[in-house]
């Protein structure tokens, strides 16, 4: 890609992702020429529009959501969406599923694939749950729309301690010492990112600290936790993973689950 083109990620603190937003918005505000390469965090509800948006092949509701930051403003008189096969598939598992479910769809039943009508999406879906080898592990159905549930004894509390796509024993937090130009709310002083650290380690954790480092905070998974701690990139600090190696987080791309140690810093 061009010299100057925009990452956006999930491995991205929200503080950096909420300054490349801004920095994006404001480019495309001056009509400035911008490429932008996103995960899918850009389809969650992202208020961005580009004249142009190319997405990699995938379910029918991903592509309405990319197609959704396109024109979203109705500044032209027409957006361009295209939508393309990549050099490889998409992971095993529910991403690959619906790939497939949305390839389908545009061979069979092109034009209603395009016009993303809510009947287009009714056949996507049973096509992709069709394909989920156990859609209700957790038995959350029989809770919500079982013989129960036909009496309005719905158990909502059970059904949402079971809902969890990730388990939250397989994923970790840690704060990064990204460098923000932002200010605090009510002075002028830059976010300074270290000094926030040492308030936890000299002060423990409180409310109004917590809240002010989550915007510094990119969760991780478990095996890449274990693997920053064993080569001493990240440190606990009263209960908080820390970033403690400047490898770690790259002021671009976010956090690097990859980083070997930087010995001079």
């Amino acid at each position: 890609m061009p010299k100057d083109t925009i990452h956006l990620s999930a491995l991205m603190c929200p503080e950096h992702r909420s300054d490349v937003i801004n920095d994006i918005r404001a480019k495309l505000i001056a009509n400035a020429s911008i490429q932008v390469i996103s995960t899918q965090l850009l389809e969650a509800g992202v208020d961005i529009d580009f004249p142009v948006v190319f997405r990699a092949f995938s379910g029918l509701d991903s592509i309405a959501q990319a197609a959704g930051r396109c024109n979203r403003e109705g500044k032209a008189d027409r957006g361009n969406v295209f939508v393309f096969n990549p050099p490889k598939p998409s992971p095993a598992g529910r991403l690959l599923k619906a790939e497939l479910a949305g390839q389908e769809m545009f061979r069979a039943f092109p034009e209603l694939a395009l016009s993303l009508l809510p009947e287009a999406f009714s056949l996507y879906f049973n096509l992709y749950y069709g394909r989920l080898n156990n859609f209700d592990e957790h038995e959350i159905m029989d809770l919500l729309a079982g013989t129960d549930a036909c009496k309005f004894q719905i158990q909502f509390r059970t059904a949402a301690q079971r809902f969890k796509l990730i388990s939250d024993a397989q994923q970790h937090g840690i704060i990064v010492r990204y460098k923000s130009d932002k200010t605090t709310d009510k002075t002028d002083d830059k976010i300074d990112i270290n000094k926030l650290i040492q308030q936890l380690r000299y002060g423990g954790p409180n409310r109004d600290l917590m809240r002010k480092l989550q915007r510094f905070s990119v969760n991780v998974y478990d095996r890449d936790l274990q693997e920053m701690r064993k080569n001493g990139l990240i440190e606990e600090v009263n209960g908080i993973w820390v970033q403690t190696d400047k490898n770690l987080y790259d002021p671009v791309f976010g956090l690097d689950v990859k980083a070997t140690p930087n010995l001079y810093w």
